[in-house]
């Protein structure tokens, strides 16, 4: 369904949303001191097809991403983000943004005023700055940052260490939180004088963000290796798997 360059994709993606087959999915990030612990949760759209096929985020996303046309569904994911919050005073949820948000001046001000719109939500928005596409303009981007942070949001640099997600980034604009891309997990690398390719990683990291979150951890070796290389936080299967809303909102209580 999702295979090509294909402008249809955007038009696909617009009727499920006027359909209302897309939905939010919840992983939470979860302290590695206190598993149980929950920083916050992560949404992930989900798209029911015609058919009645599920397809995940991972399936459509990146057929967006490459004709520029995720501010479609980062901004009603946004909505509905909002729209949960407003439900559920204890929730702390966190919303994908694409660098595409970033790069036109028209978009950004659409998500400034939805969360402008109801301010008193923003301390408990978490939006992850998804840098697959670059930033086409650094500076533009580090005031767009300042302006949702002066809002009361957490901002978090995605996949870091993969795609556009560079030092120099965290160099120029300053971030909450840090998410180092699962490659680092999946694949460690030990140096000739006793570390890890990890350790390092964790560690550039914790220079710029007081929070610093390994994605992708499916193991209990894994989970011992984060621990390891001194994250704050890690996220995945290990802990949870992504799951409807209902579900996570009723273990709310765990938020912290």
């Amino acid at each position: 369904m999702f295979d090509n360059l294909d402008t249809r994709y955007a038009d696909i993606v617009q009727s499920a949303i006027t359909e209302g087959r897309v939905f939010c999915r919840v992983q939470g990030i979860h302290s590695t001191i206190n598993v149980d612990c929950i920083l916050y949760g992560e949404c992930l759209a989900a798209l029911q097809g015609r058919d009645g096929r599920i397809h995940s985020a991972f399936d459509f996303i990146p057929a967006l991403e490459a004709i520029h046309e995720t501010p479609l569904i980062d901004q009603y994911m946004l909505n509905q983000i909002l729209d949960r919050l407003e439900h559920d005073d204890d929730a702390v949820l966190g919303c994908n943004l694409s660098a595409d948000n970033f790069n036109n001046q028209d978009i950004l001000a659409g998500v400034l005023k939805q969360i402008q719109s109801r301010p008193r939500l923003a301390q408990r928005l978490v939006l992850e700055l998804t840098e697959t596409q670059a930033l086409r303009s650094l500076s533009l981007s580090a005031r767009a940052i300042m302006d949702l942070r002066s809002l009361g949001c957490r901002l978090a640099l995605d996949d870091f260490g993969a795609g556009f997600a560079s030092p120099r980034l965290l160099q120029l604009i300053d971030f909450d939180i840090v998410k180092i891309d699962k490659a680092f997990i999946h694949d460690i690398r030990q140096s000739a004088i006793g570390f890890n390719s990890l350790n390092h990683m964790v560690g550039l990291a914790s220079s710029f963000a007081p929070i610093v979150v390994v994605e992708g951890v499916e193991t209990k070796v894994q989970y011992d290796a984060v621990l390891a290389a001194g994250a704050t936080h890690a996220q995945g299967y290990f802990f949870s798997m992504p799951t409807a809303y209902s579900t996570v909102a009723r273990n709310h209580a765990k938020v912290s």
